[in-house]
């Protein structure tokens, strides 16, 4: 894709992300958090979790993929799975 077919969007707020990243299927952009745009610019390779998961919408898929960090968490188990639950499942 050269530059004129390509239109990057970049995104500091989670709720564009939330917004725009399920219709890159759709159309020819791209949806990338700052952060990941920064270490990307670097030579900095990062799972975008925010994102991933935002497609997924997956609550078991989720928590299976984030267990390790959610055992390490200072938050009881019960309150990451609520704020998960209504952050990415659809």
């Amino acid at each position: 894709m050269d530059a004129e077919e390509c239109c990057l969007i970049g995104c500091s707020a989670d709720s564009l992300i939330l917004a725009f990243a399920a219709e890159e299927a759709h159309y020819d952009f791209s949806v990338i958090s700052y952060v990941n745009l920064v270490a990307e610019a670097i030579g900095i390779q990062r799972d975008d979790k925010f994102k991933k998961y935002t497609l997924w919408g997956s609550l078991e898929r989720i928590l299976k993929d984030a267990d390790d960090h959610i055992a390490e968490s200072p938050f009881e188990r019960k309150r990451i799975v609520r704020v998960l639950q209504e952050v990415f499942v659809h």
